[in-house]
């Protein structure tokens, strides 16, 4: 089992959500622990990095990244809306 960690960011991206899609990532980020594979590996200037779909009609992502170590964390890191996510999380990490 993997051990999930938590940006401030996406502790901050996540509270801006409502409810409904905050319960959805909840469930879907649980089943990371398990298999932290499930997502889509993401390529270019976000290459490490791994998304998976959730909310209400699955219009949220999450990026998460995983670490090498022996203690298998799964970094959640970023989250948002499908339109803006990917562009926002390279404007934090300075890619544009």
């Amino acid at each position: 089992m993997h051990k999930l960690t938590v940006s401030k960011k996406y502790a901050k991206s996540f509270e801006k959500l409502d409810k409904p899609d905050q319960t959805a990532i909840h469930a879907e980020v649980e089943k990371l622990q398990e298999n932290p594979l499930n997502g889509k590996k993401l390529t270019g200037n976000l290459r490490g990095y791994y998304s998976i779909r959730c909310g209400k009609e699955e219009t949220i992502r999450v990026i998460y990244s995983l670490s090498d170590n022996p203690e298998k964390l799964v970094n959640l890191v970023w989250c948002g809306h499908r339109s803006t996510v990917y562009k926002d999380f390279e404007r934090y990490l300075g890619l544009t």
